[in-house]
C-alpha cells in the first residue's frame, strides 16, 4: 500500500530540491523545498547518489541514510525513493512510503523505478513546453493538464478529496495543449 508519495524536483543552478506534489493519507501537504547539499534529506541523499533508496524498516535504520522526514500526522516506516534521470542529468525524484514496515518487494522497486523513467521524460518536456510558451499563451493549469497526459493521465477524472470535497490538479480550466506536443 502507498501511504504517502511525492515528487520531487531538483534545479541544479540553485541546488533546490521543490516538493509539487506530496500527498500523506491521500490528503495534499505543503512541503518546504531542501537544497540537493543537505545530509539530513533522504531524496538529497537519492538526488546526489542518483540511486534508489529503499528503507522497509525505518525503526531501524540504516546509518548510511539519514533518517526519514516526517510531514504527515502517521510515522511513515518503509520508504521507497527513485531518482528520476532523463538524458543522464537527474531531474529529481518520486517517493512512496507505508506506515507499515517491510512493504516493497523488488517488483515494487522496479515498477517505481519505470514509472520515474516515464515521469522523468513528462517533466523535461513540460519544462521545454514552458521555454516556449509565455504566461499569456498558456496557463499553469494547461501545463498540467499537459504534463499528467504525458503521465498518460487524464487530468479531468485526477482528484484529491480535500474538506469533504473533491478537487482537480488542474481545477476547471486546464487544457492538454496537443498543439505544443511533439
Amino acid at each position: 500500500p502507498v501511504d504517502a508519495f511525492y515528487i520531487a524536483l531538483y534545479h541544479p543552478k540553485t541546488e533546490d530540491i521543490v516538493f509539487p506534489l506530496f500527498l500523506d493519507d491521500n490528503k495534499p501537504v505543503p512541503t518546504d523545498g531542501v537544497k540537493a547539499t543537505d545530509p539530513g534529506s533522504v531524496t538529497a541523499h537519492i538526488i546526489r547518489s542518483r540511486e534508489t533508496v529503499y528503507i522497509p524498516d525505518d525503526s531501524s535504520p540504516d546509518e548510511d541514510l539519514p533518517p526519514l522526514f516526517h510531514v504527515g500526522g502517521k510515522t511513515v516506516r518503509a520508504y521507497l525513493g527513485v531518482p528520476m534521470i532523463v538524458r543522464d542529468q537527474i531531474i529529481g525524484a518520486i517517493s512512496i512510503q507505508s506506515y507499515e514496515p517491510n512493504t516493497y518487494t523488488d517488483e515494487h522497486i522496479r515498477l517505481l523505478q519505470t514509472i520515474a523513467v516515464q515521469a522523468a521524460i513528462a517533466v523535461e518536456h513540460a519544462r521545454l513546453l514552458m521555454l516556449l510558451a509565455t504566461p499569456a499563451t498558456v496557463h499553469v493549469h494547461d501545463v498540467q493538464a499537459t504534463i499528467l497526459h504525458l503521465l498518460g493521465i487524464n487530468h479531468e477524472r485526477l482528484t484529491y478529496r480535500f474538506q469533504g470535497r473533491d478537487f482537480r490538479l488542474t481545477d476547471v480550466a486546464g487544457h492538454v495543449q496537443h498543439k505544443l506536443l511533439v
